[in-house]
């Protein structure tokens, strides 16, 4: 059995663990004070709460993007 593979992401208060297990992503976002789990990217960016048209949303956004299409 093959062990999960993992990706981060960081930008200036945000830090995000994505794991893959076979077919899916799960992620592990901590900001300041708090940190919580996903099962899915839409969770995830709704929690995040960095707008679109931002450097850390397209940034955050792209990274997704590059998950999902490996």
């Amino acid at each position: 059995m093959a062990s999960p593979r993992s990706e981060f992401f960081q930008a200036a208060t945000l830090r995000i663990e994505a794991q893959r297990d076979g077919s899916r992503w799960t992620f592990v976002a901590w900001r300041p004070h708090v940190s919580q789990g996903f099962a899915d990217s839409r969770s995830l960016l709704r929690w995040a709460k960095w707008p679109v048209k931002t450097p850390t949303g397209d940034a955050l956004r792209q990274w997704l993007a590059g998950l999902e299409s490996a």
